[in-house]
C-alpha cells in the first residue's frame, strides 16, 4: 500500500553535525513520518553562511512550510502535537 501524502506538508529539519539534539530530533521525525504523511527535508546548517547566520547555535529547528514550529530544546510531545495540527492545515 503505497504512502498518502497530502500535498505541500513539507517539514524541514535544521541540523549540523555532532549535535545530539538534531540527532535525537531527526530520529523523532523520522518516526512521526508514516502517521502524520510529511515530506521530510533535512538541511544541514553547516558550512552554509546564510543558514549559520540565520540559526547559529539554536539548532534542530523544525518548519512547516518555511514556518519555524519548533526550536531546541525540542518537547517531543508538543512537537507531534505541533507537527499533527500544521501537516493537517497544510
Amino acid at each position: 500500500m503505497a504512502e498518502r501524502r497530502p500535498a505541500g506538508s513539507t517539514v524541514t529539519l535544521y541540523w549540523r553535525p555532532g549535535c545530539h539534539l538534531c540527532e535525537q530530533a531527526g530520529e523523532a521525525l523520522r518516526a512521526l513520518r508514516p502517521a502524520l504523511a510529511f515530506e521530510l527535508r533535512e538541511v544541514n546548517v553547516e558550512g552554509d553562511a546564510e543558514l549559520e547566520r540565520r540559526f547559529g547555535e539554536r539548532v534542530p529547528v523544525v518548519a512547516v512550510e518555511g514556518r519555524e514550529l519548533a526550536v531546541a530544546p525540542l518537547d517531543l510531545a508538543a512537537l507531534r502535537r505541533a507537527l499533527a495540527a500544521a501537516v493537517a492545515r497544510s
